[in-house]
């Protein structure tokens, strides 16, 4: 017999009472369907509410941080007294070895720099007696040798410089031996076609007259340069003077500022400066820029 047979057979209240479950049994499935329905998009709202939230948080977090951001550093010109502005265009006009501009505020150091660029010797000292116009004698240009870079990127760049009487040039360097004198002067201010860079002076020593790049090696290795800052601070003249608060490191650049000593043929006065300060900028070079010689170890005197 099959099962509507079967139903047919069944007493009349039987079968109102199946239809009433079936029925019922309908309701509760669409009632669980629209509950699991309202479930779902009660916690679909609820997650678009958290996000909302999270968002405004972080909207109001780079708000805040956005007025925290610290101002541009100015250009280091803003930043120094009398620091030097160069128009090297104008300077090339005169001499193309001009490679920077040395400065120190309140004293007759204020001179272009020139770097011979047509020298076959890593130590060419033409400028020693040669000034900036190409004429020959005193009181000759501050300069450096070839074998420094113009873009004073060594450890040690050495500036020569004639120790004048009437203290142009290099001549107002002896006013270091008077330890009042480190804290007027303190900076030493360079510019080049690329950087402009800021020096703290650290010692003032009379050394003897060896040629400083030839006899370290062009500082090539950290040993070289640490056995010249050891011959700086070891140096036992009494004149020297030192500035214990501005200590010098193998990993530091430097310049050493060297000049005569009257009366002294063999002594030099060396005035050590520290980087302490440095930006990049952009200014065109001429046309025949100036060449590395070849790299020659020769001795050579200096000023």
């Amino acid at each position: 017999m099959s099962f509507l047979e079967k139903m047919t057979k069944l007493p009349k209240k039987t079968k109102l009472q199946i239809g009433a479950a079936a029925v019922l049994l309908v309701v509760i499935g669409i009632a669980a369907a629209v509950f699991g329905w309202r479930m779902q998009q009660e916690q679909t709202d609820l997650e678009c509410l958290q996000m909302a939230t999270i968002q405004q948080n972080i909207g109001d977090l780079i708000e805040f941080q956005e007025v925290e951001l610290p101002e541009p550093i100015p250009p280091i010109a803003e930043q120094y007294d009398d620091f030097p502005e160069v128009d090297f265009e104008e300077q090339w006009e005169i001499n193309e070895d001009v490679c920077a501009w040395i400065r120190i505020s309140g004293t007759h150091v204020d001179y272009p720099i020139l770097r011979r660029g047509d020298a076959k010797s890593l130590y060419d000292s033409y400028y020693l007696n040669v000034t900036i116009e190409g004429e020959e004698g005193l009181p000759g240009s501050i300069y450096i040798e070839p074998c420094n870079s113009s873009e004073f990127t060594d450890f040690n760049t050495v500036i020569y410089g004639h120790n004048m009487r009437v203290k142009t040039m290099f001549g107002d360097l002896h006013g270091y031996d008077n330890e009042e004198y480190f804290d007027e002067h303190p900076y030493v201010y360079i510019v080049t076609p690329n950087r402009s860079l800021v020096y703290r002076v650290a010692s003032a020593v009379y050394f003897d007259d060896r040629h400083i790049m030839y006899t370290y090696d062009h500082f090539q290795e950290q040993e070289a340069r640490k056995e010249y800052l050891e011959a700086l601070n070891g140096n036992k003249d009494s004149r020297n003077k030192y500035r214990e608060d501005v200590p010098i490191t193998a990993d530091d650049r430097i310049i050493t500022m060297s000049t005569c000593v009257g009366g002294e043929s063999n002594r030099r006065f060396l005035v050590t400066a520290v980087l302490i300060d440095e930006q990049e900028h952009k200014q065109e070079e001429p046309e025949n820029e100036q060449e590395e010689p070849e790299n020659e170890q020769e001795e050579q005197e200096e000023p």
